[in-house]
């Protein structure tokens, strides 16, 4: 794993933010992922300026092979993404038609909503690309953002995960994650919320 290096967002290149937002499309399904590589890249360097929103990528022989990222404010983090909003619902209406319904969902019952205590840093996106698993490097990334959010001063890292993503889900429960709620239905996804307690407690 020596070869295998964690670079903040904000170090990223332009051509590191295609490699990402191409990887991101490969490794997750959801929302985002269907709104197309453009809106991809576009919420990836919108990160890598932000204040709010926080991340890491992982590079593995020199190239980006996955990342982690989140935010404190969740109702914020797609702003860039969405603005003007004439412009991106004009986007989604002409290409991708198809995401509405989720976009409905997202919209009206956002994840962070429910089960989510004062002090939180919300784990938005976490993914290793295929070829590179088994380096570890999805711990690494989970390690490096709570880290981070502790450094911040949040208390809490929240996130919701599909309920049959058996691998993730143990992925966190071994770094602290507890499961918060369960049967959570986003659309055409179940998912449950989980959250670990960066006090060393159970909130």
């Amino acid at each position: 794993m020596s070869d295998v290096e964690l670079v903040p967002l904000q170090r990223l290149s332009g051509a590191d933010l295609d490699v990402l937002a191409a990887a991101h499309r490969r490794a997750l399904d959801g929302l985002l992922t269907d709104l197309g590589f453009e809106l991809v890249r576009r919420f990836y360097a919108s990160a890598a300026r932000s204040s709010h929103l926080f991340g890491a990528a992982a590079r593995l022989e020199g190239r980006v092979v996955g990342a982690v990222v989140g935010t404190g404010q969740p109702d914020e983090a797609f702003t860039a993404v969405a603005s003007p909003a004439w412009r991106f619902g004009l986007h989604v209406l002409r290409h991708r038609p198809q995401v509405l319904p989720q976009l409905a969902v997202s919209w009206l019952r956002p994840a962070h909503a429910e089960a989510t205590p004062d002090k939180s840093a919300e784990l938005l996106y976490i993914f290793t690309d295929q070829a590179a698993r088994g380096h570890g490097i999805g711990r690494r990334l989970v390690s490096w953002f709570m880290h981070e959010a502790k450094d911040r001063n949040f208390d809490y890292v929240t996130l919701s995960v599909e309920e049959d993503n058996a691998g993730a889900i143990g992925l966190y429960e071994k770094l602290g994650f507890e499961t918060w709620a369960s049967g959570r239905r986003e659309g055409r996804f179940v998912r449950q919320r989980m959250g670990a307690d960066l006090r060393g407690g159970s909130p």
